[in-house]
């Protein structure tokens, strides 16, 4: 058999080490590796973790089966996936114009025919860097008629969303059978669609914990399909519960196929069950998923998500009967290392992980607070009233303001690091990229190098950050008043001297408010007042009253439904952090459609406008004159502080469907259409050359 150039990598440099010295020693006895040396073709010693070497086929399968081996793949540049698979152009979501809402309270009690595909403005707002509301002098209560432009829809792609659970039977996540969808919406779930299994199902979704183990691990459900298959209520051959649920806890060929039994295990929770966290055409989820099932709508729905033909995946993360925070960060990284590769470019399809949750807690009633390299500290107290309004409230101004309006008095520290913790940064290390909402508490999150990032509070007088421990639902932090909380600091990795440079890999979202405010006489967009907001904010999307579909029967009905189902069809208002969080995940993985090797710099370096190929255009950062930047405030009790729609130092970026680089990109427009890239294609009637800043 002949050698090809196989791309070989590990998690940690010692693994490679060890994996790079077997694969050159002649004569090994390492199991899975083979005994003659193996010819390195390409070192790359830029790299602690990966190298190219000559294999034959059937030495990389067998090579991948090693524990320390994260993958064996064939090498990429070898490899030309089908063109028309990466290149994108710029088309219309739908062939009609769309009901675009800013203002949920407009949508109508009895929707009509034109309600089928309305949306929030997370959609129209996102395609585009200027406010469409604004530009078109309507307000931001205004509907707005219009047709919607997108890059991507996130094909290719696996998209987990983690929260308390999703309603699998609402009709938003049902194949298009009564219109409603996209014009270039693929009905199927990852099931379905991989061909894995032997039925169609109707339900766009899929369960990590319950439905993943048959994506990996088909061979091990179809040995004995009486007892570990079963039929979904939508027609999608699913595992059987308990057997998905032994397949993570259990490592042994029991539960698992040989090939996937020195992967490890994740102890979820026996009570995870489809009637508990995903429910049915005719019953909502036991256990609530209220806020889950707003979450998969926001960023994988049929009509109100940017990913919506993604490979959509739920998690309960941490709802009732869910798999628990740690065991589920153990699901994702498994399942991320586990997965098939996509047969259509011989690599694993990228993962984005969208998390709308994060601990915080209320600070102390009373103490000291230090700023900005104090050691003495200043006492305050709140007499019993946290109202920033309050005259006896004393807190210093970076401090009254903090969880006032959308956190209940809570704020966010930074964790002791914990085995939580260490699962988190374990995943996101695997390539996962983590999205997460930056938080609810109007808490000002600035870098290592921001003469705020040591301001803390603590109980005494003369103390340091670390003399008292506080805790956030049962886990110890930090008391640090302005760094970035769990899970937002996730995988964090300190560097330079005294390990004083912090770099944070999580992709860090703030919430835009659906209201404008009057600034200098002009209406701008903002940040809403509940939004976190400094410098590790990595930009602001669509938030404060998106729509989205709801776990209940209580809200604003839908025009289309499906013929099997029993349960009232409705959308709800969704705000918070938690609401911009799923739809930025949504987005970026349109992107990570056609950049399939991007990793969270890439991300950022995308959102911020930093290190893009000349000529592309990035998210951008918005004007002053439109978007309120404010001031970052730089005394403790700075009038400045009161503004809570400031940005407070942050990246004025409003996420938008900005090309990357990766696609050919085509505009097009009704009459024309221009193609620009490597060598420029014409076709229609006519040219226009569009210039975007």
């Amino acid at each position: 058999m002949s050698k090809k150039r196989y791309a070989v990598g590990c998690t940690a440099p010692e693994d490679w080490q060890f994996i790079h010295e077997e694969l050159s020693k002649d004569g090994s006895l390492e199991d899975n590796i083979p005994s003659e040396s193996i010819t390195v073709d390409d070192l790359k010693e830029h790299s602690k973790t990966r190298a190219v070497y000559m294999l034959t086929d059937d030495e990389a399968v067998d090579l991948k089966k090693h524990p320390k081996i994260l993958y064996v793949e064939e090498a990429q540049e070898d490899y030309s996936p089908p063109a028309d698979e990466l290149v994108t152009e710029q088309t219309f979501r739908y062939a009609q114009t769309v009901k675009n809402h800013r203002d949920y309270y407009l949508l109508p009690g009895t929707p009509t025919d034109d309600d089928y595909r309305r949306t929030g403005y997370q959609l129209y707002r996102h395609s585009q860097l200027a406010d469409p509301w604004t530009h078109s002098s309507t307000g931001d209560n205004a509907v707005l008629n219009n047709r919607i432009l997108h890059e991507g829809s996130g094909k290719d792609v696996d998209v987990i969303v983690c929260d308390e659970g999703c309603w699998f039977g609402h009709v938003e996540f049902q194949t298009d059978s009564n219109g409603g969808g996209p014009d270039d919406y693929q009905d199927g779930n990852a099931l379905t669609r991989s061909g894995i299994s032997t039925t169609s199902g109707t339900c766009d979704l899929c369960d990590l914990i319950l439905e993943a183990p048959y994506y990996i691990d088909p061979d091990f459900f179809n040995a004995s399909p009486s007892t570990r298959l079963t039929t979904r209520w939508d027609g999608t051959t699913v595992p059987v519960e308990s057997a998905a649920r032994n397949w993570w806890r259990f490592s042994s060929a029991s539960y698992r196929s040989v090939g996937f039994s020195t992967f490890g295990t994740a102890s979820v929770s026996t009570s995870y069950t489809r009637a508990q966290c995903n429910g049915d055409n005719t019953q909502l989820a036991q256990n609530g998923s209220f806020h889950g099932t707003q979450c998969m709508g926001a960023s994988c729905g049929r009509t109100q998500g940017w990913a919506f033909n993604a490979n959509k995946w739920n998690l309960n993360l941490y709802g009732t009967s869910g798999s628990g925070i740690e065991a589920g960060f153990d699901a994702q990284k498994l399942f991320h290392q586990m997965k098939p590769d996509n047969p259509k470019y011989g690599t694993k399809d990228p993962t984005v992980s969208s998390n709308s949750w994060g601990y915080r807690a209320v600070p102390a009633d009373e103490g000291y607070y230090y700023y900005r390299g104090d050691t003495n500290g200043i006492s305050y107290t709140i007499d019993g009233n946290r109202s920033p309004y309050h005259s006896g409230n004393t807190q210093p101004g970076f401090m009254r303001w903090v969880g006032y309006f959308g956190d209940y008095d809570r704020m966010k520290g930074q964790m002791f690091p914990n085995s939580m913790t260490q699962a988190a940064d374990e995943l996101i290390e695997s390539g996962v990229i983590f999205v997460g909402a930056a938080g609810n508490s109007n808490q000002k999150q600035v870098s290592w190098d921001h003469p705020d990032f040591d301001n803390f509070y603590n109980t005494g007088a003369g103390v340091t950050v670390g003399q008292n421990y506080f805790s956030e639902f049962g886990r110890q932090k930090y008391p640090y008043t302005n760094r970035r909380g769990f899970p937002q600091h996730a995988g964090y990795v300190r560097s330079g001297v005294g390990g004083t440079v912090y770099t944070y890999p999580v992709i860090n979202i703030g919430a835009l408010d659906d209201s404008y405010g009057s600034y200098g006489g002009s209406y701008k967009e903002r940040k809403v007042s509940y939004s976190d907001m400094g410098n590790e904010i990595d930009c602001f999307a669509a938030a404060d009253g998106i729509i989205t579909a709801v776990n209940s029967t209580s809200g604003t009905s839908r025009r289309d439904t499906y013929s099997n189902s029993s349960i009232s069809m409705v959308d709800g208002r969704f705000s918070g952090t938690s609401a911009a969080c799923p739809v930025a995940a949504g987005m970026i993985a349109t992107k990570m459609q056609y950049n399939r090797d991007w990793t969270w710099e890439d991300v950022r370096n995308w959102l911020r406008g930093h290190n893009q190929p000349a000529g592309i255009t990035t998210v951008g950062l918005q004007p002053s004159a439109e978007f309120h930047h404010g001031v970052d405030s730089g005394t403790a009790n700075a009038t400045t502080w009161s503004d809570v729609n400031s940005l407070e130092g942050a990246f004025p970026a409003i996420m938008w469907d900005a090309p990357t680089g990766g696609e050919d990109q085509t505009f097009e427009t009704p009459g024309f259409k221009t193609i620009s890239g490597e060598g420029m294609k014409f076709k229609g009637a006519g040219l226009k050359i569009v210039y975007r800043s």
